[in-house]
């Protein structure tokens, strides 16, 4: 008798591959498991795994974030303690598999966003959508723009879904089951997601609606229900100003007092966006802004089907109503809510509150599409083909957008001016407004070893002590658009601006004044030029430039500092590159400001030409006559040798 080498199920007991696939499809949790995993996969192609870059409002905090979970610290209002403690243990246990904070921050949010895609599945089994429509219909979220984008970067707002999707899953299954369990179950995870994140109060007249028949039950249980649900879930609140009393580098706000700790737990910046009295903005538009909001994430008739099939619930007659009344009633606050807080901007708190609605219109897709399934097969055969092209058609449409927002690394241009203060000379403090900037900088010091010996420090800084320790100062360039000269000098008395390295500005005390003897070039009757240095560092020519105020200047000068291959330049072919500004010191310290005697630096950079080797630098200080015509002083020509 010979031996087959097929074994069979019948002669090893074990099944086969196939068998095992049909019966994880056919589990309950099959058909979510498939859907967490192709979420978990969209999300994985749009990760961002470096430092956030976009100032898109999708991405407002997610500097913030990248820095303070691997730093165990607190964040923004309101202080999202689960969240953070979460957070912080899973891009810890991340960090010694090689993945980076920056990385690890993202990864958090798409494993709160696969699961949520998951249990959305999962719901739309339980209401009776058949497989295919509940898979089909739950990836519409992670397709949609908000979802995709939150899922990708460091941002709370997956975890927020998460707790959304759980609590209507438990509320239909314990009206189903009347199970204590269950009960205790929706009690917690509602509890803890009303404290993790406001907005999912917007539930809890669904949930009423939903668990009302079971009251009796609920009152026999009100003693549990209140402990886990209103007394534990804010007891989180405590690592906020445990870390202050640890000792965090990273924490918002001042929890360790009972004003601040309560202006964080009580979320009082959200008070600012209700305002019902305000009218200037018409209600007409905060309508036209909630439709277009809601249709770049996901095509308006989409939502208008989607809502529809809330209705089609495969449930007994005597809930169906009750049903489809409750999920419409968890979908109404998520639309209505942006129109009532809109203030005039798409910010990130209105693109946060509207993220819901496209889990509503999934479920309402699966359940429309198994109704039509049950009553007219072939009808319900052509609506699955047809969502299937929506889906594809909704992740090309979206692709772009989240994709841009995701890969942005413009914050790289900032770090690399501010690490030009690296190992400096003596005692240095950074100062860089806080927001998008500040946190690529911190992260790159603390992350990626750059800024090394630099005290980083925001805004809010003690400047005038910082100063009196024998700290230099020195700040981005760009910060004066925003804090300009009459600020630093509220914080600090008259002050004097030097450039420090382009795009880096130093503020001093006491202008640097000029060594007796020192021989200067005469630009015009007020400026002279002490000393220039040229250096090649990179495709730049990086020029240091010595301004010296002869007298105190009588008038505002601009300057020109040209790259030059002829000297001096036959017309403007000759000019490779040239960095005229308004002011010396990238444009923020008008001359009229000056003291006689007075030394200012200036440093810029001139991009080299690959095709046209530079001779010369020249350099001169002119103003522009009432006819607009320019007055240039005495260039000074300085020659380079090319390399």
């Amino acid at each position: 008798m010979s031996i087959s080498p097929h074994l069979s199920t019948e002669n090893t007991g074990r099944p086969g591959i196939n068998q095992r696939m049909k019966a994880t499809w056919y589990s309950p949790w099959g058909v979510p498991l498939v859907a967490g995993v192709i979420a978990a996969v969209i999300f994985l192609i749009t990760l961002q795994a470096h430092v956030n870059g976009s100032n898109h409002a999708y991405a407002t905090d997610v500097g913030e974030l990248q820095n303070a979970l691997p730093r165990w610290g607190t964040i923004h209002f309101s202080g999202y303690p689960l969240y953070s403690i979460t957070g912080s243990l899973i891009v810890t246990l991340l960090r010694p598999i090689g993945i980076q904070p920056a990385m690890g921050s993202s990864l958090v949010s798409l494993l709160w966003g696969a699961l949520t895609v998951s249990v959305l599945a999962r719901l739309a089994l339980d209401l009776g959508a058949s497989r295919l429509a509940a898979l089909a219909g739950a990836l519409f979220l992670p397709l949609s723009t908000s979802m995709w984008i939150d899922s990708s970067l460091a941002e709370v707002h997956t975890m927020t879904l998460l707790f959304m999707v759980l609590i209507l899953w438990l509320a239909v299954r314990f009206d189903r089951s009347g199970d204590q369990r269950t009960l205790i179950w929706l009690a917690a995870v509602l509890g803890q997601g009303v404290f993790h994140g406001r907005s999912v109060m917007g539930l809890v007249p669904a949930v009423a609606l939903l668990i009302v028949p079971r009251w009796r039950l609920i009152w026999r249980n009100a003693p549990m229900l209140v402990v886990v649900g209103l007394v534990l879930p804010p007891l989180l609140y405590l690592y906020l100003p445990l870390r202050e009393w640890m000792g965090s580098d990273w924490t918002f706000g001042n929890t360790s007092t009972w004003e601040g700790f309560l202006r964080m737990f009580l979320n009082i910046k959200a008070a600012r966006f209700v305002d019902f009295a305000r009218e200037a903005i018409g209600w007409l538009d905060r309508l036209a802004i909630t439709r277009q909001i809601l249709n770049d994430d996901l095509p308006l008739a989409l939502h208008a089907i989607g809502a529809i099939g809330l209705y089609a619930l495969k449930t007994p007659a005597n809930k169906r109503l009750r049903y489809g009344a409750a999920l419409l009633l968890a979908l109404l606050p998520f639309v209505v809510v942006p129109m009532i807080v809109y203030a005039g901007f798409v910010g990130d708190a209105l693109l946060a509150l509207k993220v819901p609605v496209s889990l509503f219109t999934g479920l309402g897709i699966a359940l429309l599409i198994s109704r039509l399934q049950e009553r007219q097969p072939a009808a319900g055969t052509l609506a699955l083909a047809l969502v299937t092209v929506a889906l594809i058609t909704s992740g090309w449409r979206n692709y772009p957008e989240v994709i841009a927002i995701t890969r942005d690394r413009s914050a790289e241009e900032a770090i690399a001016i501010a690490d030009q203060a690296a190992n400096p000379g003596r005692p240095t403090v950074l100062m860089i407004q806080w927001g998008h900037h500040y946190w690529g900088a911190a992260y790159a010091q603390a992350y990626r070893g750059q800024l090394e010996n630099v005290t980083l420090v925001d805004h809010n800084a003690p400047f005038a002590q910082l100063v009196a320790e024998g700290n230099s100062l020195l700040t981005l360039s760009e910060t004066f658009y925003r804090r300009p000269i009459a600020w630093w000098e509220n914080k600090l008395g008259p002050i004097s601006l030097e450039t420090y390295a382009p795009g880096l500005v130093e503020i001093r005390g006491e202008p640097r004044t000029v060594a007796p003897g020192t021989e200067r070039f005469r630009v015009n009757d007020d400026l002279s030029v002490a000393s220039v240095d040229i250096s090649r560092v990179g495709d730049a020519y990086r020029v240091d430039v010595q301004w010296v105020a002869e007298k105190t200047p009588s008038r505002d000068y601009s300057t020109a500092v040209h790259l030059v291959s002829a000297d001096p330049p036959a017309s403007s072919e000759d000019i490779i590159a040239q960095s005229d500004s308004l002011h010396p010191v990238d444009g923020w310290y008008p001359t009229s400001r000056w003291v006689s005697g007075q030394q200012v630096q200036d440093v810029l950079s001139l991009a080299a030409s690959p095709d046209k080797p530079a001779v010369a630098v020249r350099i001169t200080a002119y103003t522009v006559d009432e006819n607009g015509a320019f007055l240039n002083g005495e260039w000074l020509s300085v020659p380079v040798e090319d390399r």
